[in-house]
């Protein structure tokens, strides 16, 4: 009986022209499409269509969404089932399984993230609409200061992804796949919040230089110690309760809710930090005292032109021959 075991097992790792990861690909989109699908959905009407995510807030909270769920659904749905442990005995790797799963559930959380962004940016459905109508639809979007949450729609999602499928795909329990969206999303939300307060306290506002570029590092790190540890995980075996209801819901509500409040709140701050310096540029003009003016040396008078002196009246010419007195005759 082994031998036969042996021989199928052996031929079905070491064949070098089976595609692995199409066979896993395919399997994932079987088991988790309609979630791919449903996120389309809403990402195509309230983007595209009803121009609801005219600010990189919206994609935020989008993408974290589908994160929670997308994480803990390619990371651990074997493990919540209870069939890991069979699912390691089949021909692919741990290591193959690993990467299909994540390329899925990655790239969807990327492709919605990113093109989100760039809808938002090049104002492509405005251009779509001014093709057929030209209306209300077809204004540009306003441009949302600072500029750096257009990286952060990008980062932060993904990273909430990368923690929750790395967790998830590691866990030892179903609890543990169940809590992985909660712990991945509060891991991403702690890194980005220590990034805005460092921000502050060395520049004096939040300008996403250490928040981003921490989130950016968060993902593939979170990601490789997954995969590192994936590999001497032992398999989840332990069959699924029958009964019961779980208020697995009430906790992503509450969840979602506290996280987008944290980064409206994020935004508020930077907006209100940057938009300081502007407000107290009138009161100091105001209460400055005019510059004193250089001191200038007296000119002198400017010289008054003389009069010239009144001529002389003419006096009457006498005769040349007067006539002699009369007396001495």
């Amino acid at each position: 009986m082994s031998a036969p075991v042996e021989g199928v097992g052996a031929s079905a790792v070491a064949a070098p022209g089976v595609n692995v990861y199409g066979g896993l690909l395919w399997r994932e989109w079987l088991a988790h499409g309609g979630l791919v699908i449903g996120a389309l959905a809403v990402w195509l009407v309230c983007g595209w269509v009803l121009e609801l995510f005219f600010h990189p807030g919206f994609i935020i909270a989008f993408g974290v969404i589908y994160a929670f769920l997308a994480g803990p659904a390619f990371g651990g749905g074997e493990a919540g089932e209870g069939s890991e442990e069979f699912a390691f005995s089949l021909p692919p790797t741990r290591g193959e399984r690993y990467i299909g799963r994540m390329l899925l559930g990655g790239g969807t959380v990327l492709a919605f993230t990113v093109l989100g962004v760039l809808t938002i940016a090049l104002d492509l459905p405005q251009h779509l609409w001014g093709i057929l109508v030209n209306s209300g639809f077809t204004e540009p979007f306003a441009r949302c200061e600072p500029r750096f949450i257009y990286a952060l729609a990008i980062a932060v999602p993904f990273a909430v992804f990368a923690s929750s499928f790395a967790l998830a795909a590691t866990a030892a329990s179903r609890g543990m796949v169940a809590a992985s969206w909660f712990l991945g999303g509060l891991g991403a939300g702690a890194v980005t919040g220590l990034g805005f307060l460092g921000e502050y306290l060395l520049w004096g506002e939040v300008n996403g230089y250490i928040s981003t570029t921490a989130l950016v590092a968060l993902a593939p790190l979170a990601l490789l110690g997954g995969y590192l540890a994936y590999q001497r995980k032992e398999g989840v075996s332990r069959p699924a309760p029958i009964g019961g209801r779980s208020l697995w819901w009430v906790w992503l509500i509450v969840v979602v809710g506290i996280v987008f409040v944290l980064m409206l709140l994020g935004v508020l701050v930077a907006r209100r930090i940057a938009e300081a310096p502007r407000m107290q540029e009138p009161a100091q003009t105001a209460t400055e005292e005019p510059a004193a003016l250089p001191e200038r040396s007296p000119s002198p008078p400017a010289a008054v032109p003389k009069a010239a002196p009144p001529r002389p009246a003419p006096q009457p010419e006498a005769p040349e021959h007067a006539p002699a007195p009369k007396g001495g005759q």
